[in-house]
């Protein structure tokens, strides 16, 4: 297993490209609210941290390269142990602006299409320039819309079903209901990722028992 996680090269260029264009010092302003705001999180309520375009591309300066390496281990470790499981497609629920994305395609070249749903357009925004930038073979269909809404509507099934860091900005209610369903759209695995926090954990645990 790789010891040291690095964001790809090409989004690593990609993202520095939009960073330096924002400026250092606004990025970095913006950054420290962000990191307050991640910090005084409350467990069971809905909450959303990132409200505008400076939020998201300050997110991307804190939080982007841990939130890869997090995914990117995460799934490594799926792919030691389900070695058969070769996904072409795949439900990204929550994407912000793709570092799920990024991990898998760079640990399973099988990938070849994927669909990001996010309820923030300056997420969407950031991810479909940092694809375009980075030459990003995958194809992605990015939608703007309430996740648990979207994914309740759909009736399309894939092969994996990503929920990365999602699930600790919703009530339990909605907790519930969307794992329920995002493991409707799935023919395979559906992989929950949260922080490895008391709280992370046990949202992780609780869906597990689902």
């Amino acid at each position: 297993m790789q010891t040291i996680i690095t964001l790809p090269q090409p989004i690593q260029r990609a993202i520095n490209t939009l960073l330096a264009d924002a400026g250092h010092n606004a990025w970095m302003k913006r950054a420290q609210l962000l990191h307050q705001r991640y910090r005084q999180q409350a467990e069971n309520k809905q909450q959303r941290h990132v409200v505008d375009a400076l939020d998201a591309l300050a997110y991307l300066g804190l939080r982007a390269t841990a939130t890869y390496s997090q995914i990117w281990g995460a799934v490594d470790a799926v792919c030691e142990i389900v070695p058969s499981w070769q996904p072409t497609t795949l439900l990204d629920l929550g994407c912000g602006a793709g570092s799920g994305l990024w991990a898998l395609t760079d640990l399973l070249p099988s990938l070849t299409h994927a669909t990001a749903i996010d309820q923030s357009a300056h997420f969407l925004t950031l991810g479909q320039q940092i694809l375009s930038t980075a030459q990003e073979a995958l194809t992605v269909t990015w939608q703007q819309a309430n996740i648990l809404q979207s994914v309740q509507q759909a009736s399309a099934m894939y092969d994996g079903v990503l929920l990365a860091n999602v699930l600790n900005e919703l009530n339990e209610l909605q907790r519930t209901d969307l794992v329920a369903t995002a493991f409707q759209r799935c023919k395979a695995l559906l992989l929950i990722i949260e922080p490895g926090t008391p709280v992370g954990s046990g949202i992780v645990q609780k869906a597990a028992q689902q």
